[in-house]
């Protein structure tokens, strides 16, 4: 018993350190392309092609919609419209979208 709440605290401990605050920086992208994916017996994801700016470079990044479609002719994006996304300081790289908000181009 007591070696199993020793060994309890061991690992748990360091847990307790680790940060795990991550600070983000937001941008709005641009879509310039969408694709269907199929998830089997009729179901489709929309995968989201988006590319912005980010000290002074054209970053490009993509990411799937959250839900599967039995409608293949459905888009909830389309190109250019702009989203809103999300990544970690100064790692462009590993952006994801913030929220699923659409602005669309007029």
């Amino acid at each position: 018993m007591k070696i199993m709440k020793l060994l309890s605290i061991i690992i748990f401990l360091p847990l307790l350190f680790v940060r795990c605050n991550t600070e983000y920086e937001y941008k709005t992208a641009y879509v310039y392309e969408t694709r269907f994916v199929h998830r089997g017996s009729g179901y489709y994801k929309l995968k989201i092609l988006y590319n912005f700016e980010y000290q002074d470079t054209i970053c490009k990044g993509s990411c799937k919609t959250p839900g599967t479609y039995r409608i293949y002719g459905r888009k909830l994006f389309r190109e250019g419209d702009s989203v809103f996304i999300k990544f970690p300081v100064g790692k462009p790289e590993k952006s994801e979208l913030a929220n699923y908000m659409v602005k669309r181009k007029k």
